[in-house]
């Protein structure tokens, strides 16, 4: 098996699975959650000017600034109207591009450690992106129309990664710019990219271990630009949000139970995700919420301990699980509840690109 194969193959089987898995998608129609604010009641997707271009640039739409998506929703609307058929098929098309993509990073990864055996690259790239692909907890991003923001951030998020691997390797201005420049498409589809910055970080940890052979300021210098688009999208967010009602007051859901709720949310996704059973487009919060309702106080115990074994790993040298665990924490951060948008306790969509680190784990520990 030559190095090619054994980085693309992977993702290519993954990808027609994951295609023909998800074809049953295309035959759904629009819901009237959301679908009707992104595309059939949307006069402004209706044609493609300067005016169009200007308004979406400059202004918030339904509740978010993501000009891309957006401009996307345009595209689809020139070429479908308002058959819902086309806007499955590009969701289902992006998500099994991502699933390609997907095992590539594990690939990526995985020789990232030095390990350059074709089959275990092999491995570790199917299995990632069979897991990415077909994993239950990806079918509300994949197969809701108003979720194309998921699959459309998640393709430039995966591909920023890829970039920031190619520019370790070659340390070229034309790799650094590329990984930047889809930092920005994906911040532009879905501001939950805002973490890509901090994820860039854990990936210099580990695998690449920069910290001990450059050291931190370098590592810090290269990343004040996409922390400074990330600080500037953020910021928009929260006042497009906080402007259109969706954003919950401190009256509302008080600071401690935030807290309560962001301890959940975490080992809440992570139980979902090995065992995706009961899974549902609205989960509400416990009944109960307080620190004596053991869904709270049992999820800070999984939490403090998965996360004491983290550290003790890391200084043991054993970094995999660590950083796995830093990419899952810090990906779910903006939509773990200390900021509440909406009433929901958590949602399957959340977890589209924090899953990744859950499952390049699994993938490289079979390799």
């Amino acid at each position: 098996m030559t190095d090619k194969t054994s980085r693309l193959l992977p993702g290519l089987i993954a990808a027609a699975i994951t295609f023909l898995v998800f074809l049953p998608a295309l035959s759904g129609g629009f819901v009237n959650w959301d679908d009707q604010r992104y595309v059939y009641e949307n006069t402004l997707i209706r044609s493609i000017d300067l005016e169009f271009l200007k308004t979406i640039f400059s202004t918030i739409q339904v509740s978010n600034f993501h000009p891309l998506t957006m401009l996307s929703y345009a595209v689809d609307f020139a070429l479908w109207g308002e058959n819902p058929f086309g806007y499955h098929l590009e969701n289902v098309i992006l998500h099994a591009i991502n699933t390609f993509f997907a095992g590539w990073l594990a690939v990526r990864l995985v020789e990232a450690r030095g390990n350059r055996n074709h089959i275990s690259a092999f491995i570790a790239g199917l299995t990632t992106a069979l897991l990415f692909g077909l994993h239950p907890m990806h079918v509300e991003s994949v197969a809701w129309i108003s979720e194309k923001k998921d699959v459309l951030s998640g393709l430039f998020f995966i591909l920023s990664l890829l970039a920031y691997l190619r520019y370790h390797r070659n340390r070229s201005f034309s790799s650094y710019a590329l990984c930047f420049a889809f930092f920005i498409l994906s911040l532009l589809s879905k501001p939950m990219a805002v973490t890509l910055p901090a994820v860039l970080l854990i990936i210099d940890m580990y695998p690449l271990e920069r910290h001990s052979k450059e050291g931190f300021g370098r590592m810090l210098l290269e990343k004040i630009p996409f922390f400074f688009a990330s600080m500037l999208i953020a910021v928009v967010t929260v006042i497009a949000q906080s402007g259109s009602g969706a954003l919950r007051s401190l009256e509302t859901d008080p600071l401690g139970l935030r807290v309560l709720t962001a301890f959940r949310g975490f080992i809440f996704y992570l139980v979902k995700l090995i065992f995706p059973t009961g899974l549902a487009p609205y989960y509400p919060h416990p009944l109960e919420q307080s620190i004596t309702n053991y869904q709270y106080w049992g999820a800070i115990v999984i939490f403090v301990a998965i996360t004491a074994a983290a550290v003790y790993a890391f200084k043991k040298g054993k970094a995999a699980f660590p950083g796995a665990w830093a990419f899952f924490v810090v990906t779910l951060l903006p939509v773990i509840g200390i900021i509440q948008v909406g009433r929901q306790a958590a949602a399957d969509r959340y977890i589209y690109i924090p899953a990744i680190a859950l499952f390049v784990l699994i993938g490289g520990a079979l390799a």
